[in-house]
Formats: C-alpha cells, structure tokens, sequence
C-alpha cells in the first residue's frame, strides 16, 4: 500500500490516468486494452458453462431418443477372448473384439462382439441393435455425456481465453513497437536540436 491509502493496482490504475506529458495515449489505450481483456476472460467462465450445459442437455436428448428406437439382446461369443498387447507399454487391452451372433426378431445375425479379455465361449454378452438387427454403438451414458459437456466446456474457456490473451498481446506488442519508433525519432530530433546540443 502507498502512501495515498492504494493497493499496488489500484495505484498503477491512478497513475495512468493521472495528467502527466510523458504519459502517451497508448499506455491509457493498454491500460483499458488490459481491462477488457480481463473482463471478457471473466465472461467466457458463464458462457463457457452454458455451453456445456447446453451440451449436456442435448446428449441427453439423443441419449433417450435412441434408446427409444434401439433394442438390446443378448448376443453368444463364438469363440474365446484374446488379449492384445498394446504399445509401448506392452500391457493387456481391457477390451477386445470376438465373433459373436445373436437372433432378432427370429433372424440370426453375427459380427464382431467388445468384450472382456477373460471372456470366452459361448459367454452372453448385452449388444445394443437397430431395428433391422443389426449391431449399433450404445447409446451415451448418463456419466458420458456429463463427461463430453465438461469437456465442451472446458475447451470453450480454454479457447476464448487464449484467443483473447494472444489478441491482447498482439496489440499490446503493437503499442509498444510504435511507443519505441516515436521516443526513438523524438530522441533523434531532439539530438540534432542545437539548443539542446549547447547545454
């Protein structure tokens, strides 16, 4: 705190504003360039999270729209799980594809079935299938779509925030280079200046 009763920036803010003939335009324009930049940043945190509740709500609406139109039977493997190495750690998948079939609407229907590595032989996996019998992804789960929105969300502020630092900083980089060229022909002026020479 200084000697006027102000935290450090509060000060800083102050004296930009203050009438002082070696205070340029542009540093009033930085220090309000600086402001919304901050400002916006603290926008994108609601904007961020409406995205991702907006993200949400929609997962979950496609979620119950399919499950409304898929079916789940329970499928037979045909032949035992085998665990596939993965690099580069060399370690077990924890899931693997084996031939299956299932019946649907009295039709047979075969294909690749995930499952667990332990699984074997004529083991009964849950298999989600569309009205023609045919296997489909699941449906997206309840923790899946939290998942996906915070994801969502986390990006959106990630994105906005660096979009509006790096532009920030272009323009504060901008200021600054045209700061330097001005002090440096005022200074080159001022050489050539013979009064100023004769002191």
């Amino acid at each position: 705190m200084d000697s006027n009763g102000l935290v450090p920036w509060q000060s800083r803010i102050m004296y930009t504003w203050r009438r002082n003939p070696l205070m340029r335009t542009s540093y009033r324009v930085q220090s309000v360039l600086h402001g919304i930049v901050v400002a916006a940043i603290v926008l994108a945190i609601p904007v961020a999270v409406t995205l991702g509740m907006v993200t949400h709500d929609r997962l979950v609406e496609r979620s119950e729209q399919l499950r409304s139109v898929l079916h789940t039977v329970d499928a037979t493997l045909d032949a035992d799980a085998e665990p596939v190495a993965t690099a580069p750690m060399d370690a077990p998948s924890t899931a693997v594809s084996v031939q299956g079939h299932w019946v649907f609407s009295g039709t047979s229907h075969n294909g690749q079935i995930t499952t667990k590595p332990s699984a074997r032989q004529g083991d009964r996996i849950l298999v989600w299938v569309s009205a023609d019998g045919n296997q489909v992804p699941p449906p997206p789960s309840a923790s899946g779509a939290l998942r996906d929105s915070i994801a969502v969300a986390v990006a959106a502020f990630v994105g906005m925030s660096t979009l509006l630092l790096l532009s920030g900083g272009g323009i504060d980089w901008l200021l600054d280079r045209v700061r330097r060229e001005t002090w440096g022909r005022e200074w080159t002026t001022l050489a050539a200046d013979r009064r100023w020479n004769a002191h």
